[in-house]
């Protein structure tokens, strides 16, 4: 990595496991089937920041589940806090990795959580991010990108402007945007640059495991950041999955747990490789700042959504876009499943060079889709919560960034009309 002067940044992370204890609980993101037993631990993993050593300033939680609704977020968050009470609740965001593999935490699904395994998990938030914090260190931040050619757009629109959804793509036809980049931020040890935290986002459908697996699993993140550990003697690595509402594996939906680990070790590998060209930055300020984005309920929303709707006359719903700032770096939070064609203007539009988007974080707001995919029809934009979510979303990312970029100097690359 190319060494020069920055800002270090207090950093620490750390990793819990969050398994189901007993076979026979539900998994969910397809048809609901019985867990049979654990393929690949599910985990919850955190890492904390601070602008000095003595009080932090931001917090991720990274979870292994398919959604984490508002409610489950707001006690994942105070549980957190009262573990670490210098720790604002209110800069915690919390971030479900979207594996169809996991029981649900969300009780806005159909299948409804089960309590012992909820209970497990806010459990497990308080030791989580304590623990972050306790092997917190002074460490530089490097920002690189690597590519990973294994995704495609699963919407095929025909020419009369009509979209069907494909979920398969081997040979790589699908003519539909699709953003291979994979963002990487690494956080080493001042002197010896020994890395100690990896943190990465790829915007694509953790299923690479299908409705016919029955084992819970982590899907490709899990194997991701697992060799990422291995490769670099990271302490920890966290995956997030980023505008990923219409992107999927190219190949993908398999019954053998295993067929995992090969999408996630060569994303892993795209990343390694990459490293050497990963360029230092500026670590600080941590800030963070939230915007608040009002949703209507369209006429077609399911009624797992809509039962989130403050006035049942009005039905509308409002969610958080929280922007965590790491020095030249933000991060931006989409409360759902966020299309990948917002989530590439919303970086385009931002004042910071660096700009990650951390996707299922924070809400669980179902498809949130782009005004052209409400016209052309197609799962996704079958029953979503909004048919107009695609501006109000962008508005709010852009004031939550603009808002954090306070005496930074970095031109706004493109606006948005």
């Amino acid at each position: 990595m190319q060494e020069g002067l920055s800002s270090s940044i207090v950093a620490g992370a750390s990793c819990v496991t969050i398994n189901p204890a007993n076979d026979g609980l539900i998994l969910v993101g397809y048809r609901d089937r019985p867990c049979s037993g654990v393929a690949l631990d599910l985990c919850l993993r955190a890492i904390v920041f601070g602008n000095e050593f003595e009080k932090p300033a931001a917090a991720l939680l990274v979870l292994d589940t398919l959604s984490t609704g508002a409610g489950v977020v707001a006690e994942l968050r105070k549980r957190a806090a009262l573990a670490l009470p210098s720790l604002d609740p209110a800069t915690i965001m919390v971030v479900a990795t979207h594996t169809h593999s996991a029981p649900t935490l969300d009780p806005f699904r159909t299948t409804q959580p089960d309590a012992a395994y909820l209970a497990h998990v806010f459990d497990a938030a308080g030791p989580a991010i304590k623990q972050a914090w306790n092997t917190r260190e002074n460490l530089t931040m490097s920002v690189g990108l690597a590519e990973a050619r294994l995704c495609h757009n699963r919407r095929v629109v025909d020419p009369s402007g009509k979209a069907t959804n494909d979920w398969l793509d081997p040979e790589a036809r699908h003519l539909g945007y699709c953003n291979s980049i994979v963002r990487f931020l690494t956080f080493c040890e001042t002197g010896t640059g020994r890395i100690r935290i990896v943190i990465n986002t790829y915007g694509c459908h953790p299923v690479v495991l299908g409705p016919g697996n029955t084992k819970a699993s982590a899907d490709y993140p899990g194997y991701l950041v697992r060799a990422l550990e291995a490769q670099t003697g990271a302490h920890v690595a966290l995956h997030v999955t980023g505008a990923a509402a219409n992107i999927n594996p190219r190949e993908c939906l398999f019954a053998e747990s295993e067929r995992a680990r090969p999408m996630g070790e060569a994303i892993a590998q795209a990343i390694v490789q990459a490293l050497p060209a990963a360029r230092n930055i500026d670590a600080t300020p941590v800030s963070v700042h939230t915007e608040f984005v009002t949703l209507t309920c369209g006429p077609h929303a399911r009624e797992n959504y809509t039962l989130r709707a403050q006035n049942p006359e009005v039905r509308t719903v409002t969610a958080e876009i929280q922007v965590v700032r790491l020095g030249e770096v933000a991060m931006v939070s989409a409360p759902g499943e966020l299309f990948a064609e917002i989530g590439t203007a919303i970086e385009n539009a931002s004042p910071f060079p660096h700009t990650f988007i951390m996707g299922y974080s924070n809400d669980s707001l179902g498809y949130l889709c782009t005004e052209a995919a409400i016209r052309e029809g197609g799962y996704e934009a079958s029953a979503p919560l909004s048919e107009d979510a695609e501006r109000p979303i962008f508005e709010a990312a852009r004031k939550a960034l603009h808002a954090v970029a306070v005496n930074f100097r970095h031109p706004v690359l493109m606006d948005f009309r």
